[in-house]
């Protein structure tokens, strides 16, 4: 009904300034505009860890069977980013750090005693929506937490880049210069 109104509405919008003849200026038709919230850096990598990781992560562990011999699965994770802005990798691409917390066992409360923080450590690339989780020594992608076979993902070029933060702009951003004594006389 509400469709039918406002396609009636503009409708009849329409045919008013066309029937005000040539040289009228077109009414302006409404428009409606949604605001939209500003997000942040931490906010993004939050949603895209929540939607790339943690859902698929869920879904893997419902269709685990009751019986399995397998650890059970986390009652509850959560997303925390560990960097509070981007850093530059080695490539020189943007990525934020983040690590995942989760919950398990039976009576679980609000407290924070019963969280293993660092259960899952890794990074996100903003910009590509990358997500790399730590392997012992090494970042490998997130499809490896998945169940996805090593061959499908083996890289062409090795992956010594991915999460490393550049040294060398590390270096320079902390570094401060002091000004020089002014000469005296």
């Amino acid at each position: 009904m509400l469709r039918f109104v406002v396609v009636s509405a503009s409708l009849l919008l329409s045919l008013a300034s066309s029937a005000s003849g040539p040289d009228a200026p077109p009414t302006p038709t409404p428009t409606t505009t949604t605001p939209t919230t500003p997000t942040t850096p931490k906010a993004d990598v939050v949603a895209i860890v929540n939607e790339q990781l943690l859902q698929p992560l869920r879904d893997k562990d419902s269709n685990r069977s009751k019986m399995s011999r397998a650890m059970p699965a986390p009652q509850e994770r959560r997303v925390r980013v560990t960097d509070d802005a981007p850093r530059l990798d080695t490539d020189g691409k943007a990525f934020l750090a983040f690590a995942v917390d989760d919950r398990r066992g039976w009576g679980l409360n609000d407290d924070d005693t019963r969280w293993q923080e660092n259960a899952i450590v890794g990074c996100v690339y903003p910009d590509t929506s990358t997500i790399y989780v730590n392997r012992g020594e090494q970042y490998v992608p997130a499809a490896a937490l998945l169940g996805a076979k090593q061959k499908m993902f083996k890289p062409t070029a090795p992956l010594d880049h991915v999460c490393t933060p550049d040294t060398a702009q590390a270096a320079l951003s902390t570094t401060t210069t002091t000004p020089a004594p002014a000469p005296a006389g």
